[in-house]
């Protein structure tokens, strides 16, 4: 066999190998050093991100790495994370099957399709993941928390039904006669998404007897966002509202299991029309999650404007600690506009009390409340309440 030598190419067939042969020798040394560091750059940039909470920034960067190195699982899980943390839980969900293939013992990815498919309610697909988690790393303890979760809701999901009462008593300063309270209510779920409740609230006030009757509608649309909307009456109305409605909505920022987060932002808006003034209430809130879920902090901030008293603003801060799965105890202070008798007035409020689970179907809450309204009296309240799931 007889090989063609360079002389025997034309000039310009010369020059096309000349160039090509450059252009091969200048991608092997520039194009793959230059690629390796842009996806550490990426990556890193994206972890960041994600953990600043920058959640759609996160996703793109670390996407963009997957795309240039796709045999990386880290890569691949840190994606995860940051899709289902912004709310893309389909894209999530190809990334940890993704790193499962890549590393099929990656614990990451296989609490992270877990976590997913308990949000989607999906409790026999997050068991059975974790219980791979669990084999490869037997004491994570991220994979015990999640367990609690889905244990606790495979428990739940045959309790479709939840019935509330409660019963307060008030001893108010002075001469005052002391006030009486009690309200029973009953919710259903309908699916995994919607809850419809019906409420009874009858209350005793300086002789005078109310009964407002309130339905309400939740509505979960992932396990991130819900929102709900209520109305209600109160039939030939002495102090309560004569007719009241509002909406609101909640959404939850960051992820759980972790030291600080996540936070639940929520507002509602609420019309109440009294017998001698109308009031509309404002109530955007905060409540952050810390040391894994045990404790979490709300601050509610309150706007009310009346015809009578115009614009009144104030707050509520509240603290709840998890001593046990069992025993909640909380307390809180206020300093916002009380409706209580249908009148915007000024006050300050101190709460504590403690929750209980009495069972995994029966809970108890007590709470003891001073209030003290400017200019009219103070007010010291007791409160027992029942919730019951069947």
């Amino acid at each position: 066999m007889r090989i063609s030598h360079n002389s025997d190419m034309t000039a310009p067939a010369k020059i096309l190998l000349a160039a090509a042969l450059i252009f091969i020798a200048l991608g092997s040394l520039f194009c793959a050093p230059a690629g390796a560091g842009q996806v550490d750059d990426l990556y890193h940039a994206g972890v960041a991100a994600r953990l600043d909470q920058r959640f759609d920034e996160a996703a793109g960067l670390l996407g963009r790495a997957a795309r240039l190195q796709p045999e990386n699982a880290d890569i691949w899980v840190q994606l995860g994370f940051a899709q289902s943390a912004a709310g893309q839980l389909d894209e999530a969900q190809a990334a940890f099957e993704q790193a499962v293939f890549l590393a099929p013992e990656y614990v990451d990815a296989h609490l992270g399709l877990a976590r997913l498919a308990f949000w989607r309610g999906d409790l026999d697909e997050a068991g059975q993941r974790l219980v791979i988690a669990r084999r490869f790393d037997p004491g994570n303890e991220e994979a015990a928390l999640l367990e609690q979760q889905v244990a606790g809701a495979q428990a739940a999901s045959g309790r479709v039904w939840r019935l509330d009462m409660g019963a307060s008593a008030s001893d108010l300063s002075g001469a005052l006669p002391g006030w009486r309270e009690g309200t029973i209510g009953l919710s259903r779920k309908v699916g995994a998404e919607m809850t419809i409740a019906a409420a009874v609230r009858s209350a005793k006030r300086f002789g005078a007897v109310d009964s407002y009757f309130e339905g309400r509608i939740d509505y979960r649309f992932n396990q991130k966002v819900q929102a709900w909307l209520f109305a209600g009456a109160t039939p030939s109305a002495d102090f309560l509202a004569k007719n009241a409605m509002g909406i609101g909505a909640s959404a939850k920022v960051g992820q759980d299991g972790g030291w600080f987060g996540p936070s639940v932002l929520s507002g509602e808006i609420a019309y109440f029309q009294y017998r001698d003034d109308d009031v509309t209430r404002i109530s955007p809130a905060v409540q952050l999650y810390l040391f894994k879920g045990r404790a979490w902090v709300t601050l509610q901030a309150i706007a009310t404007s009346s015809e009578k008293a115009g614009w009144s603003s104030g707050y509520v801060a509240r603290g709840d600690l998890k001593l046990d799965d069992r025993l909640r105890i909380f307390a809180g202070y206020g300093d916002a506009p009380d409706l209580s008798d249908g009148r915007t007035i000024p006050s300050r409020t101190m709460f504590g009390g403690m929750a209980v689970a009495i069972s995994d179907r029966v809970s108890a809450v007590l709470s003891l409340t001073r209030i003290e309204l400017d200019a009219a009296y103070s007010r010291n309240e007791v409160g027992l309440g029942f919730s019951v799931r069947f």
